[in-house]
């Protein structure tokens, strides 16, 4: 959205001023302010935010889930079945979907960010937009596949005809019929040259995997949020609610049977290559390095233009969209997962507890990786979620300091610093009180508009490689989901 207000760069200048002695500025919406300006300021006990001496490391959500994960891989190692790091994390994901059936269902979106021995990636696991175009016509579809041609350039030969007997008997494609996060595991494994493929991983948990599964924290909130629609269901009847009241935090959740699960997913569409049927574009823009400081040093990508910051363009999007972040380091190797889609109230199979839902656009998670151009330089990328626009986020932690971080304790430095997010219609502006530095407090009550607080602006985690550290690196924000082990 363009802003041709003179006033906001005014506002953007201000609140660059005051922050140029206070590391990185980040931002997001919270959705919860307190509709009075806030005054007071508490002391926080900082968390543990980064591993700065464990080279085993843990992201998940879910107090119970993360103990019973953590014994799961040891009874795994006692009855020495040897597994590589990719492999471990691809459990991980898989049971993801049993703590987040809402967010880490298969037909969730899959972004990862991986660190292999000093070399950076990003993934991003979408459905193949060209076959969704063509979803209703099986004919186009298969000819679109099988000829390697863009979706739209058959529709645009086969419009006024009528489907043949043979494509008329075809099923129907829609898009729940994608599973972009089994598809995203499944290539992961082969990118890491793994010997054992995602069914046999599968089969891993049903044999080894005895532990319960129960509604944990976000869970439970989406339960409660999506109870009237969920009670339209027989299945989530029967999963979800107790005679007419839905389930709450601490009760069970029935197991999904893993291998039925990815044997149906590799059998759909079988005569059809399933590389055709999504998309790994990552969607990467290398920044322009004029508009950062110390960005010479770095070859800066992100999956966003930042420059239209520069431009006083904002991205805001109505809503923030929830995200299920996990990951799991193992020595050098490190992978760094978000999953996320905009939950329906219906099932992906009539007996599972595994949720359908459709693909947010690239907006709501930002990640950037920064490639050091010398030695000895440290590699770091980051994520950004939970907030209405990550991009002003990623836009001011990169002005701000960010780019000289040469250690873990720098990056931890400056994703501690407190943020603001800038809104319109009205122009208001949101803030960490309790994180402002007295300099900042002043200096932004003297701008003329309206000032409100959130408890916490956006979510950020990110990974550091260097020669001596390698960690994710992680915040208080973040509910304490980093486990050093």
């Amino acid at each position: 959205m363009f802003i041709p207000l003179q006033f906001l760069k005014h506002l953007l200048l201000a609140l660059l001023l005051f922050t140029l002695t206070n590391c990185a500025f980040v931002i997001k919406q919270s959705g919860n302010f307190d509709e009075n300006p806030y005054y007071q300021k508490k002391e926080l006990l900082p968390p543990k935010t980064f591993c700065p001496h464990n080279k085993r490391m843990l992201i998940t959500s879910g107090l119970l889930f993360k103990e019973n994960f953590m014994a799961f891989l040891s009874k795994l190692q006692n009855a020495n079945i040897v597994l590589t790091p990719i492999e471990k994390f691809v459990l991980l994901a898989l049971l993801q979907q049993n703590l987040r059936p809402d967010l880490a269902s298969p037909t969730a979106r899959l972004q990862v960010l991986t660190n292999n021995h000093g070399k950076q990636q990003y993934f991003n696991f979408i459905p193949n937009k060209e076959l969704i175009v063509a979803m209703n016509d099986f004919a186009v579809l298969e000819k679109s596949i099988k000829e390697s041609l863009p979706a739209e350039e058959v529709l645009e030969d086969s419009k006024n005809k009528k489907r043949t007997a043979k494509s008329a008997s075809k099923p129907i494609l829609k898009s729940a019929s994608f599973f972009p996060y089994l598809f995203g595991l499944e290539q992961l494994l082969k990118s890491f040259n793994s010997s054992r493929s995602l069914l046999q991983l599968a089969e891993i948990i049903d044999k080894h995997y005895h532990y319960a599964f129960k509604v944990e924290k976000g869970f439970d909130q989406f339960l409660a949020s999506m109870a009237p629609s969920l009670a339209s269901s027989e299945t989530w009847k029967r999963y979800f609610f107790r005679e007419d009241e839905i389930i709450t935090k601490g009760e069970l959740l029935p197991k999904i049977n893993y291998s039925k699960l990815i044997q149906n997913y590799l059998q759909s569409f079988s005569d059809l290559p399933r590389e055709k049927l999504y998309s790994k574009k990552t969607g990467m823009v290398e920044q322009n390095a004029d508009i950062f400081p110390n960005a010479s040093l770095f070859s800066i990508s992100c999956n966003q233009d930042l420059s239209l910051y520069n431009q006083n363009k904002l991205n805001i999007s109505a809503t923030s969209v929830e995200t299920n972040i996990f990951g799991i380091q193992e020595g050098d190797v490190s992978i760094l997962a978000a999953s996320l889609q905009s939950p329906s109230s219906a099932p992906i199979y009539k007996d599972s507890i595994l949720i359908s839902g459709g693909i947010p656009s690239d907006e709501y998670n930002l990640v950037c990786l920064l490639v050091p151009k010398e030695k000895g330089m440290p590699q770091i990328s980051f994520l950004i979620d939970h907030d209405r626009d990550p991009g002003q986020h990623a836009y001011h932690l990169l002005r701000k300091g960010l780019l000289k971080s040469r250690s873990t304790k720098d990056f931890d430095h400056y994703l501690k610093s407190s943020r603001y997010l800038i809104l319109q219609n009205p122009l208001r502006l949101i803030v960490e009180s309790q994180r402002m530095q007295s300099s900042e407090t002043e200096q932004t009550f003297k701008l003329n508009l309206p000032i409100y607080n959130a408890n916490s602006i956006a979510r950020i985690i990110g990974h550091i490689y260097t020669t001596d550290e390698s960690t994710f690196v992680t915040e208080e924000r973040s509910e304490d989901i980093l486990t050093c082990l």
